[in-house]
């Protein structure tokens, strides 16, 4: 790539990857705060009524979804800097993770357990290449620019909570109607 002919490709590089990591989250959170406030309306304009238990199951996986986004991108630069063994033992310990945990999960708490344990593995993976990459690149993060990032995504989460609360209900009674 074009990063290997620069005077200093790793800064470049670590530059790169917060601007596209700040970028996703600000495409996807908002999108995340809607299924978050709107996943049983969601869910009833996609299929039916008799859908709506898994509206708890939107969220957690909406934000499980990021989180595998961000990790997959991160991931994929562990690759490119030249470090294939430590993606395969960053996927494969990830996967280890999920089967070790979705098992036992799914059997307690049924689909909120895989759900969870999906989460988990994919938090896992952001947290084990964001730190391999911070030591091999010094990646550093814009953690300003990502509170504010989060901070807007809860004020607009806050203004259409109390929206959802009102036409949420009566939308949801004419649904169930139809």
């Amino acid at each position: 790539s074009g990063l290997s002919e620069t005077k200093n490709p790793k800064k470049n590089q670590s530059k790169l990857i917060s601007f596209v990591i700040k970028f996703a989250l600000f495409i996807t959170l908002p999108i995340i705060a809607l299924l978050l406030v709107f996943s049983r309306e969601i869910i009833l304009f996609f299929s039916q009524p008799q859908y709506l238990p898994a509206a708890g199951l939107l969220p957690i996986v909406a934000v499980a979804a990021l989180f595998l986004g961000i990790g997959q991108i991160l991931v994929s630069n562990i690759f490119a800097i030249g470090r294939p063994k430590a993606t395969r033992n960053i996927t494969i310990a990830v996967t280890l993770l999920f089967l070790l945990t979705s098992i036992p999960a799914t059997y307690m708490f049924s689909t909120f357990g895989m759900a969870y344990s999906y989460l988990i593995s994919m938090i896992v993976l952001v947290l084990a290449s964001y730190f391999y990459l911070r030591k091999a690149i010094d990646l550093r993060l814009n953690w300003a620019a990502i509170g504010k990032i989060f901070a807007a995504t809860l004020v607009f989460a806050a203004f259409t909570f109390p929206i959802n609360m009102v036409v949420g209900s009566v939308g949801l009674k004419v649904a169930t109607i139809l």
